[in-house]
C-alpha cells in the first residue's frame, strides 16, 4: 500500500472519530417551541394554546427520532398535527429540515406524548435541531370544562 493510500485511510479514521466526538445519540435536553406564525388565521386563537415540548435524538447519526409532549390547552380537540424540524449547523446556519405529521387525536385540555417518533433523515452536519407546530385540524365544537 503507498504512503498516499494510508494517509488517505488516516484521514477518513481520524473524521470518523472527531464526528463520533462531536455528535451524539443521546437524547437533548427538553425544549420547548412555539406554534409557527404561518398558521391560517382561522386556526390562530386555537394554535396559540397548542404547546410543543420536544426531546430528539439521532439513530446510526442519521436518522432523527424525538419524543413529542403536544398540550392542548385549547376547548378544541385537534388531529394530525404536521411538525417541522429546522436542524443549524455549528455555525448557526440552517442546513436542512424534516417535516412530518402525526395522525393522531389531541384531545382538549390535555397533554399527550408522543414516544420516539421517526422525523426521517437528518444532515449529519446539524448539531441543533428546532421544531414547531406548522399546521393540524379542528376535529369538533369546543368542549365544556368540568368545573369540579
Amino acid at each position: 500500500m503507498g504512503k498516499l493510500t494510508a494517509y488517505g485511510i488516516g484521514a477518513l479514521i481520524l473524521f470518523g472519530l472527531l464526528g463520533t466526538v462531536f455528535r451524539t445519540d443521546e437524547p437533548t435536553s427538553p425544549t420547548s417551541a412555539a406554534v409557527t406564525e404561518e398558521i391560517a388565521p382561522s386556526k390562530g386563537p386555537i394554535a396559540k394554546q397548542l404547546d410543543l415540548a420536544y426531546r430528539w435524538w439521532t439513530e446510526s447519526d442519521v436518522l432523527m427520532h424525538a419524543t413529542f409532549t403536544i398540550t392542548n390547552k385549547s376547548s378544541y380537540s385537534v388531529k394530525d398535527i404536521e411538525i417541522t424540524c429546522k436542524h443549524f449547523a455549528e455555525s448557526g446556519t440552517e442546513i436542512d429540515s424534516n417535516t412530518r405529521t402525526i395522525y393522531k387525536l389531541f384531545p382538549a385540555h390535555k397533554a399527550v406524548a408522543v414516544r420516539g417518533f421517526d422525523m426521517g433523515f437528518i444532515n449529519s452536519q446539524a448539531t441543533k435541531s428546532a421544531c414547531s407546530i406548522e399546521d393540524f385540524t379542528i376535529v369538533n365544537e369546543p368542549e365544556q370544562r368540568d368545573k369540579n
